[in-house]
């Protein structure tokens, strides 16, 4: 089983950007408000619909919560607090739609839930009724009054405010009319608490988190230790605590956080985690998110040796293996639209895929007679997963074909028929080697694709004179062949000629010249 991390993820910054978040906050109330960090505003946000009607009672501006959002500011440095609050659409771009109308309404200084008092800021002025200009709304340093609306009073803007250091307020956002999403942008000199950093990986490092699944079971599901990058994370904040989540909202809320994160176990594949950097002191946090991911593990299995027959050079090379005849026995049963498989000259090369071999064309082995190939399986989306196995390559040798006899009879009733034992080049052809078989065929295209071979070569009559007889000699282990050949040929007997009698005079050389003995017949 392999495990590994892959390709890095963007970071949510929450608290800076909170980029793209539409509905997470539809129902929260003072007791859940975003603590507010960092002064780099938000983006994006909505408001849709309302828990807990905190606001009866509470504002001269004259309404209540229809579409809130809550936050809770807590001053760093002494100064004024503005802000001004613009309607976006979903892309983020401005909303100049005036028939949305923000209200907001400003509670503190340190008041508690269930005790906020009454509104010290608010604004509830209707855009279109009160013939404005745009639909912004917030607090800035021009204005002098303090409260403004319902309908057509005011202009969407009240003054700011002086804040002290250690100081807390709530802000409520709400819109009774239109949809839309804001953002809101702070502006004076106060400042708010630093949020903690969510570290993003470094260059080469990555926080996703991977573990091939080996189980044969395709369920995406397997166990994580969800604090591994934990440290990376944090790098060494002080002060600082960490909660994971399955959801950017339990996130943001801190709400259920996973109970035992060391061992968690996934629930799909890839599964979104975030996790939640708070700030102690002051509550002040970031979420960053990474993912889960649970691939297919492949199984290499091992193909059997590639055996092919040497030619007639002899040299222990062949130049035609077709490396991806083997993809079948890799993958067997598995899936081959899922995985990609490679060939290579060593275990290193396929262990980090490097020089893979072309196995879409012929190819020559390099190493004489045996080669080890090494074959990679690996996901298709995920190759970190993946396995090796490998197998050989092996040119087995030819039989040889040792010294072949031409064989000729004589031809007893001259009919050009004689027959013949064609075994007799039976041991002269195969020699001393060993488990080699031979056959007798009339024709060498017979003999190439063993087809219908001599049935008794030990009393062959021939249908030619001569006649071309060939051999098929194979090795009984690895099944190469060779094919020679040798003739056989019949000859008449000789006509015998009479010959003249030989006559000749007794010459007396034996001391007797009448008994008809001579010495010196010349035959």
């Amino acid at each position: 089983m392999k495990s590994n991390k892959t390709a890095p993820r963007n970071l949510l910054y929450i608290f800076f950007f909170l980029l793209n978040i539409f509905t997470l906050y539809s129902q929260n109330d003072c007791s859940d408000a975003i603590v507010v960090c960092g002064n780099s505003g938000y983006q994006n946000l909505t408001a849709v619909g309302v828990g807990v009607q905190e606001l009866n009672n509470s504002n001269t501006c004259g309404s209540e919560e229809n579409n809130s959002l809550w936050f809770e500011l807590t001053i760093n440095t002494a100064g004024n607090l503005g802000f001004i609050l613009t309607p976006t659409d979903e892309l983020g771009t401005i909303n100049t739609d005036l028939f949305v109308d923000f209200d907001f309404f400003l509670f503190g200084p340190n008041v508690d839930c269930g005790n906020i008092g009454q509104a010290i800021r608010c604004s509830t002025t209707n855009p279109v009724a009160a013939g404005s200009a745009n639909n912004l709304t917030g607090m800035n340093s021009t204005e002098t009054d303090t409260a403004e609306g319902p309908g057509t009073d005011g202009n969407n803007f009240v003054s700011d405010i002086d804040v002290l250091a250690g100081e807390s307020y709530f802000l409520v956002i709400d819109r009774p009319v239109g949809t839309s999403n804001f953002k809101i942008d702070w502006t004076g000199t106060a400042t708010f608490n630093d949020p903690p950093t969510a570290t993003p990986p470094g260059p080469g490092e990555v926080y996703d988190l991977l573990v091939c699944d080996t189980d044969g079971v395709i369920d995406n599901s397997t166990t994580f230790d969800l604090t591994v990058n934990e440290t990376s994370i944090l790098n060494g904040q002080p002060n600082v605590l960490t909660s994971y989540h399955t959801s950017i909202n339990d996130a943001l809320t801190n709400e259920n956080p996973i109970a035992d994160p060391i061992n968690f176990v996934n629930t799909s594949s890839p599964q979104e985690i975030y996790v939640r950097l708070t700030n102690q002191t002051t509550l002040c946090f970031d979420t960053i998110d990474f993912q889960l991911l649970v691939p297919i593990q492949p199984t290499a299995n091992t193909p059997n040796t590639y055996e092919v027959c040497d030619d007639l050079s002899a040299d222990g090379y062949y130049s035609n293996f077709l490396l991806n005849s083997k993809d079948s026995e890799v993958l067997i049963t598995q899936d081959q639209t899922l995985f990609n498989i490679s060939y290579h000259l060593t275990f290193n090369d396929a262990d980090n895929n490097l020089s893979p071999l072309d196995k879409e064309n012929p190819y020559t082995n390099i190493s004489q007679n045996i080669q080890t190939i090494f074959v990679r399986i690996e996901n298709k989306t995920q190759t970190d997963c993946y396995e090796i196995t490998s197998f050989d390559l092996v040119i087995n040798p030819l039989p040889v074909v040792n010294n072949l006899i031409n064989l000729e009879e004589c031809d007893i009733d001259g009919d050009n028929t004689v027959t013949f034992d064609l075994t007799i080049n039976t041991n002269e052809s195969i020699g001393s080697q060993i488990n080699v078989g031979i056959l007798y065929f009339t024709s060498e295209t017979e003999a190439q694709a063993n087809t219908t071979p001599i049935v008794n070569p030990s009393a062959f009559t021939n249908t030619e004179n001569p006649q071309t007889i060939y051999i098929r000699l194979t090795d009984n282990n690895s099944e190469c062949f060779i094919v020679s050949d040798f003739t056989i040929s019949t000859t008449n007997l000789p006509i015998p000629t009479q010959p003249t009698d030989y006559q000749v005079c007794d010459d007396g050389s034996d001391g007797d010249n009448t008994n008809g003995f001579v010495q010196n017949f010349i035959l």
